[in-house]
């Protein structure tokens, strides 16, 4: 049996989340390498972003490109006389 509606717990949930939100406004940084000064770290930042901007047009690039080869696979086979 429960002692408070269901209701109450996702409203208690969505206020406790907003006021931790509201708490922790202090700004966040996703890793050191992003705001250092060091040339090296510059260079690892640029690198990587390269790296991660690239990937997913490589991945798309790829299944493109076994799509096409196996559709002319199945084509050289259909188009294959029968004995």
């Amino acid at each position: 049996m429960q002692a408070y509606p269901k209701e109450f717990h996702r409203l208690f949930s969505a206020g406790s989340a907003f006021l931790l939100w509201l708490v922790s406004t202090e700004r966040t940084y996703s890793c050191a390498v992003c705001f250092s000064a060091n040339d090296e770290s510059r260079g690892a930042y640029l690198f990587t972003t390269g790296l991660l901007s690239a990937m997913p047009l490589l991945i798309i690039a790829s299944v493109v490109f076994w799509f096409k080869h196996r559709c002319g696979q199945l084509n050289a086979v259909r188009a294959e006389p029968k004995k």
